[in-house]
């Protein structure tokens, strides 16, 4: 089975990929400080929620692995850079994110 620190670095990999395809520029490692924390507490809290679930044998590191490989190797819509605000007098209103599913 594997560690809770190979499931974090898997989900980093994953990350890496898809933050490019949906329009990142640059090295996601050198991202600012306070947004690289947030990804990485987010990336301990699935691993851990991930591992209890391998440990449970209700997913196998395969399937994990599998499905990660259907999420890095699909195509996704880039994201905006900037997000319209809401104009009442237009009647605008910001976007949710669309990841293409």
């Amino acid at each position: 089975m594997a560690t809770l620190k190979t499931y974090v670095r898997t989900l980093w990999a994953a990350e890496k990929t898809i933050y490019s395809k949906l329009g990142g520029t640059g090295d996601l490692r050198v991202i600012p400080y306070s947004v690289r924390l947030i990804v990485l507490t987010l990336d301990v809290i699935l691993s851990v929620l991930i591992k209890a679930l391998t440990d449970k044998a209700v997913i196998t590191d395969a399937e994990l692995n599998a499905a990660l490989a259907v999420a890095t190797s699909a195509t996704y819509p880039v994201q905006p850079e900037i997000i319209p605000t809401e104009d009442e007098d237009r009647g605008t209103h910001p976007v949710d994110p669309d990841v293409g599913a």
